[in-house]
Protein backbone atom coordinates (compact mmCIF):
# COMPACT_ATOMS: atom_id res chain seq x y z
CA UNK A 1 0.00 0.00 0.00
CA UNK A 2 1.51 3.56 -1.00
CA UNK A 3 1.90 6.22 1.87
CA UNK A 4 3.43 8.94 2.15
CA UNK A 5 6.42 7.79 4.20
CA UNK A 6 9.11 7.03 1.47
CA UNK A 7 9.11 8.54 -2.52
CA UNK A 8 9.38 6.22 -5.74
CA UNK A 9 11.71 6.75 -7.84
CA UNK A 10 9.64 8.29 -11.38
CA UNK A 11 9.29 5.91 -13.90
CA UNK A 12 10.67 6.94 -17.72
CA UNK A 13 7.99 6.84 -20.03
CA UNK A 14 9.59 4.23 -21.85
CA UNK A 15 9.17 1.74 -18.84
CA UNK A 16 5.92 2.81 -18.68
CA UNK A 17 4.92 2.57 -21.81
CA UNK A 18 5.95 -1.43 -21.30
CA UNK A 19 4.46 -2.22 -18.00
CA UNK A 20 0.77 -0.26 -18.23
CA UNK A 21 -1.02 -3.23 -20.11
CA UNK A 22 -0.22 -5.13 -17.72
CA UNK A 23 -0.78 -3.26 -14.61
CA UNK A 24 -4.13 -2.17 -15.75
CA UNK A 25 -5.33 -6.27 -15.08
CA UNK A 26 -3.47 -6.95 -12.57
CA UNK A 27 -4.32 -3.58 -10.08
CA UNK A 28 -8.06 -4.32 -9.82
CA UNK A 29 -8.10 -8.21 -8.60
CA UNK A 30 -10.65 -10.25 -10.19
CA UNK A 31 -12.39 -7.15 -11.53
CA UNK A 32 -13.05 -8.53 -15.18
CA UNK A 33 -12.55 -10.79 -17.42
CA UNK A 34 -10.08 -10.39 -20.39
CA UNK A 35 -11.97 -8.98 -23.71
CA UNK A 36 -13.15 -11.88 -26.05
CA UNK A 37 -11.10 -10.27 -29.50
CA UNK A 38 -8.41 -8.16 -28.36
CA UNK A 39 -7.80 -4.81 -27.62
CA UNK A 40 -9.37 -1.95 -29.42
CA UNK A 41 -7.18 0.86 -29.63
CA UNK A 42 -10.09 3.88 -29.16
CA UNK A 43 -9.56 3.54 -25.30
CA UNK A 44 -6.36 5.63 -25.49
CA UNK A 45 -8.73 8.49 -26.96
CA UNK A 46 -8.15 11.75 -24.95
CA UNK A 47 -8.90 15.30 -25.25
CA UNK A 48 -6.19 17.65 -26.50
CA UNK A 49 -8.27 20.16 -24.52
CA UNK A 50 -7.84 18.33 -21.60
CA UNK A 51 -4.05 19.08 -20.23
CA UNK A 52 -4.52 15.80 -17.19
CA UNK A 53 -4.88 13.06 -19.96
CA UNK A 54 -2.07 14.30 -22.67
CA UNK A 55 0.36 12.04 -21.25
CA UNK A 56 -1.53 8.99 -21.80
CA UNK A 57 -2.36 9.65 -25.50
CA UNK A 58 -0.78 6.65 -26.26
CA UNK A 59 -1.96 3.98 -23.29
CA UNK A 60 -3.59 1.86 -25.63
CA UNK A 61 -2.00 1.68 -28.85
CA UNK A 62 -2.63 -2.05 -29.60
CA UNK A 63 -4.72 -3.13 -32.48
CA UNK A 64 -7.46 -5.89 -32.39
CA UNK A 65 -5.30 -8.78 -31.64
CA UNK A 66 -6.18 -11.93 -34.02
CA UNK A 67 -8.87 -10.41 -35.47
CA UNK A 68 -9.38 -10.21 -39.70
CA UNK A 69 -7.70 -7.16 -41.20
CA UNK A 70 -10.37 -5.83 -42.42
CA UNK A 71 -11.78 -5.81 -38.68
CA UNK A 72 -8.76 -4.13 -37.34
CA UNK A 73 -8.98 -1.42 -39.84
CA UNK A 74 -12.69 -1.14 -39.06
CA UNK A 75 -11.35 -0.46 -35.21
CA UNK A 76 -8.91 1.78 -35.87
CA UNK A 77 -11.44 3.86 -38.39
CA UNK A 78 -14.01 4.05 -35.43
CA UNK A 79 -10.89 5.39 -33.02
CA UNK A 80 -10.10 8.00 -35.29
CA UNK A 81 -13.52 9.27 -35.37
CA UNK A 82 -14.06 9.09 -31.42
CA UNK A 83 -10.35 11.27 -31.53
CA UNK A 84 -12.36 13.12 -34.23
CA UNK A 85 -15.64 13.46 -32.28
CA UNK A 86 -17.55 12.12 -35.29
CA UNK A 87 -19.35 9.75 -32.49
CA UNK A 88 -21.88 8.84 -35.29
CA UNK A 89 -19.14 7.93 -37.93
CA UNK A 90 -17.42 5.72 -35.04
CA UNK A 91 -20.89 3.90 -34.89
CA UNK A 92 -21.16 3.27 -38.61
CA UNK A 93 -17.59 1.24 -37.93
CA UNK A 94 -19.02 -0.44 -35.18
CA UNK A 95 -21.58 -1.71 -37.24
CA UNK A 96 -19.68 -2.80 -40.37
CA UNK A 97 -17.68 -4.83 -37.66
CA UNK A 98 -20.83 -6.70 -36.12
CA UNK A 99 -21.96 -6.87 -39.94
CA UNK A 100 -18.86 -9.38 -40.33
CA UNK A 101 -18.66 -10.79 -37.14
CA UNK A 102 -22.28 -10.74 -35.04
CA UNK A 103 -20.71 -11.87 -31.91
CA UNK A 104 -17.77 -9.61 -31.78
CA UNK A 105 -18.96 -8.09 -28.03
CA UNK A 106 -16.04 -5.64 -28.17
CA UNK A 107 -17.89 -4.29 -30.98
CA UNK A 108 -21.34 -5.08 -29.77
CA UNK A 109 -20.59 -2.86 -26.47
CA UNK A 110 -19.27 0.21 -28.01
CA UNK A 111 -22.66 0.01 -30.48
CA UNK A 112 -24.58 0.05 -26.78
CA UNK A 113 -22.83 2.58 -25.21
CA UNK A 114 -22.27 4.98 -28.16
CA UNK A 115 -25.45 4.91 -29.24
CA UNK A 116 -26.65 5.66 -25.80
CA UNK A 117 -24.69 8.64 -25.82
CA UNK A 118 -26.39 9.90 -29.06
CA UNK A 119 -29.52 8.98 -27.92
CA UNK A 120 -30.94 6.38 -30.17
CA UNK A 121 -32.61 4.10 -27.39
CA UNK A 122 -33.89 1.98 -29.92
CA UNK A 123 -30.26 0.96 -31.56
CA UNK A 124 -28.64 0.40 -27.76
CA UNK A 125 -31.73 -1.88 -26.92
CA UNK A 126 -31.10 -3.54 -30.30
CA UNK A 127 -26.97 -4.36 -29.68
CA UNK A 128 -27.77 -4.88 -25.67
CA UNK A 129 -29.83 -7.80 -26.55
CA UNK A 130 -27.09 -8.88 -28.73
CA UNK A 131 -24.74 -8.00 -26.69
CA UNK A 132 -25.90 -9.96 -23.52
CA UNK A 133 -26.43 -13.45 -25.44
CA UNK A 134 -22.73 -12.98 -26.94
CA UNK A 135 -21.04 -12.01 -23.94
CA UNK A 136 -23.18 -12.10 -20.57
CA UNK A 137 -20.19 -10.98 -18.38
CA UNK A 138 -19.62 -7.72 -20.79
CA UNK A 139 -23.47 -7.29 -20.73
CA UNK A 140 -22.69 -6.93 -16.86
CA UNK A 141 -19.84 -4.48 -17.32
CA UNK A 142 -21.74 -2.46 -19.99
CA UNK A 143 -25.07 -2.03 -17.08
CA UNK A 144 -22.51 -1.24 -14.34
CA UNK A 145 -21.00 1.46 -16.60
CA UNK A 146 -24.06 2.99 -17.97
CA UNK A 147 -25.04 3.32 -14.31
CA UNK A 148 -22.61 4.92 -13.34
CA UNK A 149 -22.38 7.44 -15.56
CA UNK A 150 -26.13 7.93 -15.30
CA UNK A 151 -25.34 8.57 -11.25
CA UNK A 152 -23.01 11.14 -11.94
CA UNK A 153 -24.14 12.85 -15.13
CA UNK A 154 -27.03 13.34 -12.91
CA UNK A 155 -26.01 14.60 -10.16
CA UNK A 156 -25.64 18.27 -8.83
CA UNK A 157 -21.58 19.87 -8.44
CA UNK A 158 -21.35 21.11 -5.30
CA UNK A 159 -18.81 23.17 -3.09
CA UNK A 160 -20.19 22.26 -0.27
CA UNK A 161 -18.62 19.34 2.17
CA UNK A 162 -20.48 16.40 2.74
CA UNK A 163 -23.14 15.89 5.48
CA UNK A 164 -21.66 14.63 8.32
CA UNK A 165 -24.12 11.27 8.11
CA UNK A 166 -21.65 10.77 4.91
CA UNK A 167 -18.05 11.57 7.12
CA UNK A 168 -17.79 8.20 9.13
CA UNK A 169 -13.83 8.78 9.99
CA UNK A 170 -11.99 5.41 9.00
CA UNK A 171 -14.78 4.43 7.04
CA UNK A 172 -14.37 6.88 4.64
CA UNK A 173 -11.96 7.98 1.93
CA UNK A 174 -10.85 11.13 0.53
CA UNK A 175 -9.41 11.30 -3.04
CA UNK A 176 -7.69 14.12 -4.67
CA UNK A 177 -6.67 13.62 -8.30
CA UNK A 178 -4.01 15.25 -9.75
CA UNK A 179 -3.23 18.01 -11.94
CA UNK A 180 0.38 18.52 -14.07
CA UNK A 181 3.22 20.33 -12.03
CA UNK A 182 5.22 22.90 -13.71
CA UNK A 183 8.42 22.48 -15.03
CA UNK A 184 10.09 23.04 -11.67
CA UNK A 185 7.73 20.90 -9.07
CA UNK A 186 5.67 23.52 -8.31
CA UNK A 187 1.63 23.04 -8.24
CA UNK A 188 -0.48 24.79 -10.41
CA UNK A 189 -2.75 27.33 -9.11
CA UNK A 190 -5.59 24.38 -9.88
CA UNK A 191 -4.25 21.99 -7.79
CA UNK A 192 -3.38 23.88 -5.02
CA UNK A 193 -7.22 24.39 -4.97
CA UNK A 194 -7.99 21.38 -5.04
CA UNK A 195 -6.04 20.73 -2.00
CA UNK A 196 -7.16 23.45 -0.09
CA UNK A 197 -11.15 21.96 -0.69
CA UNK A 198 -9.13 18.57 0.16
CA UNK A 199 -7.98 20.50 3.69
CA UNK A 200 -11.59 21.49 4.12
CA UNK A 201 -12.90 17.28 4.18
CA UNK A 202 -10.08 16.45 6.32
CA UNK A 203 -10.84 19.12 8.69
CA UNK A 204 -14.78 17.77 8.73
CA UNK A 205 -13.96 14.31 8.61
CA UNK A 206 -10.75 14.47 11.42
CA UNK A 207 -9.95 10.16 10.84
CA UNK A 208 -10.48 10.18 7.09
CA UNK A 209 -7.71 8.37 5.15
CA UNK A 210 -6.71 10.82 2.17
CA UNK A 211 -5.59 9.43 -1.35
CA UNK A 212 -3.57 11.68 -3.73
CA UNK A 213 -3.14 10.37 -6.94
CA UNK A 214 -1.20 11.66 -10.03
CA UNK A 215 2.44 10.50 -10.92
CA UNK A 216 3.81 12.62 -14.35
CA UNK A 217 7.24 13.59 -12.24
CA UNK A 218 8.76 17.09 -12.94
CA UNK A 219 12.28 17.88 -10.81
CA UNK A 220 11.76 14.90 -9.31
CA UNK A 221 8.41 15.11 -8.13
CA UNK A 222 4.88 13.54 -8.88
CA UNK A 223 1.94 15.11 -8.04
CA UNK A 224 1.44 12.78 -5.68
CA UNK A 225 4.34 14.25 -3.83
CA UNK A 226 4.16 17.47 -4.38
CA UNK A 227 0.05 17.06 -3.04
CA UNK A 228 0.89 15.11 0.13
CA UNK A 229 3.81 17.56 1.09
CA UNK A 230 1.68 20.07 0.73
CA UNK A 231 -1.00 18.75 3.22
CA UNK A 232 1.54 17.40 5.72
CA UNK A 233 2.81 21.17 5.42
CA UNK A 234 -0.66 22.25 6.59
CA UNK A 235 -1.01 20.06 9.87
CA UNK A 236 -2.32 17.04 8.19
CA UNK A 237 -0.81 13.33 10.22
CA UNK A 238 1.25 12.04 7.41
CA UNK A 239 0.23 8.61 8.90
CA UNK A 240 -3.22 9.85 6.88
CA UNK A 241 -1.78 10.13 3.00
CA UNK A 242 -1.34 7.51 0.92
CA UNK A 243 0.34 8.55 -2.35
CA UNK A 244 -0.66 6.59 -5.84
CA UNK A 245 2.12 8.17 -8.00
CA UNK A 246 2.47 6.15 -11.18
CA UNK A 247 -1.07 7.66 -13.31
CA UNK A 248 -0.51 10.12 -16.13
CA UNK A 249 -4.54 10.55 -16.66
CA UNK A 250 -7.98 10.26 -15.09
CA UNK A 251 -8.40 6.69 -16.21
CA UNK A 252 -5.00 5.55 -14.31
CA UNK A 253 -5.73 7.65 -11.68
CA UNK A 254 -8.87 5.41 -10.67
CA UNK A 255 -7.54 2.15 -11.22
CA UNK A 256 -4.19 2.44 -9.84
CA UNK A 257 -5.79 3.95 -6.77
CA UNK A 258 -8.41 1.34 -6.94
CA UNK A 259 -5.61 -1.14 -5.19
CA UNK A 260 -5.32 1.61 -2.47
CA UNK A 261 -8.94 1.87 -1.97
CA UNK A 262 -9.01 -2.02 -1.56
CA UNK A 263 -6.57 -1.92 1.44
CA UNK A 264 -8.50 0.93 2.99
CA UNK A 265 -12.19 -0.89 2.43
CA UNK A 266 -13.76 2.42 2.87
CA UNK A 267 -17.76 2.41 3.12
CA UNK A 268 -17.90 5.99 1.42
CA UNK A 269 -15.38 7.64 -0.98
CA UNK A 270 -15.31 11.46 -1.55
CA UNK A 271 -13.67 13.04 -4.63
CA UNK A 272 -12.11 16.01 -4.66
CA UNK A 273 -10.98 17.52 -7.94
CA UNK A 274 -12.04 20.56 -10.32
CA UNK A 275 -15.89 21.44 -10.95
CA UNK A 276 -15.13 20.70 -14.48
CA UNK A 277 -13.75 17.29 -14.10
CA UNK A 278 -15.46 16.21 -11.27
CA UNK A 279 -18.24 13.92 -13.22
CA UNK A 280 -16.03 12.44 -15.20
CA UNK A 281 -13.49 11.51 -12.04
CA UNK A 282 -16.50 10.45 -10.49
CA UNK A 283 -17.76 7.77 -13.11
CA UNK A 284 -14.46 6.70 -13.03
CA UNK A 285 -13.81 6.12 -9.97
CA UNK A 286 -16.74 4.35 -8.65
CA UNK A 287 -16.73 1.93 -12.35
CA UNK A 288 -13.20 1.21 -10.35
CA UNK A 289 -13.81 0.83 -7.37
CA UNK A 290 -16.99 -1.20 -7.48
CA UNK A 291 -15.24 -4.97 -7.78
CA UNK A 292 -13.12 -3.90 -4.95
CA UNK A 293 -15.07 -2.52 -2.15
CA UNK A 294 -18.09 -3.48 -0.32
CA UNK A 295 -21.06 -3.93 -1.75
CA UNK A 296 -23.62 -0.92 -1.38
CA UNK A 297 -20.45 1.41 -0.97
CA UNK A 298 -21.06 5.13 -2.19
CA UNK A 299 -19.29 7.67 -3.51
CA UNK A 300 -19.87 11.83 -3.39
CA UNK A 301 -17.97 14.40 -5.31
CA UNK A 302 -17.04 17.94 -3.99
CA UNK A 303 -16.08 20.50 -6.33
CA UNK A 304 -12.69 23.19 -5.82
CA UNK A 305 -13.72 25.97 -8.22
CA UNK A 306 -10.65 28.47 -9.66
CA UNK A 307 -11.36 31.45 -10.74
CA UNK A 308 -11.95 31.22 -14.28
CA UNK A 309 -15.07 28.87 -13.48
CA UNK A 310 -16.10 31.74 -11.59
CA UNK A 311 -20.36 31.34 -11.88
CA UNK A 312 -20.10 27.82 -13.12
CA UNK A 313 -24.03 25.95 -13.57
CA UNK A 314 -23.72 23.85 -10.99
CA UNK A 315 -27.36 22.03 -12.22
CA UNK A 316 -26.58 21.95 -15.95
CA UNK A 317 -25.95 18.87 -17.83
CA UNK A 318 -22.79 17.79 -19.06
CA UNK A 319 -21.52 19.52 -22.39
CA UNK A 320 -21.07 17.49 -25.43
CA UNK A 321 -17.40 17.80 -25.00
CA UNK A 322 -17.44 16.62 -21.57
CA UNK A 323 -19.67 13.76 -21.78
CA UNK A 324 -17.91 12.28 -25.03
CA UNK A 325 -15.00 12.11 -22.22
CA UNK A 326 -16.90 10.52 -19.51
CA UNK A 327 -18.30 7.56 -22.18
CA UNK A 328 -14.40 7.44 -23.62
CA UNK A 329 -12.57 6.87 -20.62
CA UNK A 330 -15.48 4.91 -18.80
CA UNK A 331 -14.55 1.89 -21.90
CA UNK A 332 -11.31 2.03 -20.81
CA UNK A 333 -11.66 1.35 -17.06
CA UNK A 334 -14.62 -0.90 -16.76
CA UNK A 335 -12.19 -2.93 -19.05
CA UNK A 336 -9.03 -2.45 -18.85
CA UNK A 337 -6.92 -2.31 -22.18
CA UNK A 338 -9.50 -2.13 -24.08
Amino acid sequence: MASYSGRTAPLTVCALALVLPFLDAALVPGALAAPAQGADSSCADRDPQRHDDKAGAQECAAEQVGAPQSTRSLFSAASAAIRARDVAGAVEDYRGIVEASPQDSTALMYLVGWSTFLGNEDDADRYKSKLEEADPARGADLDRMLSAIHNQTSAQITEELPGQESLQGSETAIVTLGAGLHPDGTMPQVLVDRLRKTLDVAHADPSAPIVVTGGKPQNGLTEADAMADWLVAQGVDPSRVHKEDRSASTVQNALFSASILQSLQPSHVVIVTSANHVRRAGALFELAAGPVLPPGFTLTSVASVDPAQAGYDEEADPEDWELRAIYRDSFSVVRPGM
